[in-house]
């Protein structure tokens, strides 16, 4: 019995192998025998890999061993001639055949979201969800907020997808807007400007902090959805 899981386990990834990238219906089950334990099946063909995440001074090579694959498997399933001279922190590669898995837009049509700490940038994001910085600006051209990923700030609400853009984080000590806490989240189409609008002759920054000024406000268009400026 020994031997002839072991010879299973040599067809597998011969399949896997010769398979290559081209997605089949085939579904592909078998056990993996192998002593290190690190993969204990094949994946379904057509599906998302299993991953690991590159760390300081990994190589192909330290993350094909981490994989607990071979060098050839691991140039397989990821087949990018340029990966192994690209490869960032926080990067996910395959182990397993499959693509990458990425967020995906939630089935209200909303985008999946992300909600950015301190220290964090477009790169780092993007290379954790195997997504592009470009990516982030189109996704989140109408996102409340949003100045572009050389703007990007702690406590934004952003999208990793496409679909429609997600509520703003709340912030303690607003006064009006889409981020006073406990705002509900509208229908859809409804312009966040118009929740919990700010009183007569206070006008709020994008963050929505109101400023008792005596001039009027007028609504900034583009990225700066919501955001108001004074006429001196």
């Amino acid at each position: 019995m020994e031997g002839e899981r072991g010879n299973s386990v040599v067809v597998a990834r011969a399949i896997s192998t010769s398979l290559g990238s081209i997605t089949s219906p085939l579904l592909l089950s078998l056990e993996l025998a192998e002593s290190s334990g690190r993969i204990s099946r094949l994946p379904t063909m057509g599906t998302t890999c299993s991953t690991i995440t590159v760390v300081s001074g990994d190589g192909c090579g330290s993350l094909a061993s981490r994989c607990g694959i071979s060098a050839s498997d691991f140039y397989s399933y990821n087949p990018s001639p340029t990966l192994c001279s690209t490869l960032v922190v926080g990067q996910k590669v395959c182990c397993t055949a499959g693509g990458l898995p990425v967020p995906s837009q939630n089935a209200d049509g909303s985008c999946a979201s992300y909600l950015v700490p301190a220290g964090d940038s477009c790169s780092a994001i993007a290379a954790s969800n195997s997504i592009t910085v470009a990516n982030l600006e189109t996704w989140n051209a109408q996102t409340w907020g949003w100045g572009g990923c050389g703007s990007l700030q702690a406590g934004q609400n952003i999208c990793l997808s496409t679909g429609t853009p997600p509520m703003p984080a709340p912030v303690d000590g607003t006064k009006c807007g889409p981020q006073v806490p406990g705002t509900a989240k509208p229908a859809a189409g409804t312009n966040l400007t118009s929740l919990n609008p700010c009183p007569l002759n206070a006008c709020c920054d994008v963050f929505v902090l109101p400023r008792s000024l005596p001039s009027r406000c007028t609504l900034l268009t583009s990225h700066q959805l919501g955001t108001m400026r004074h006429h001196g």
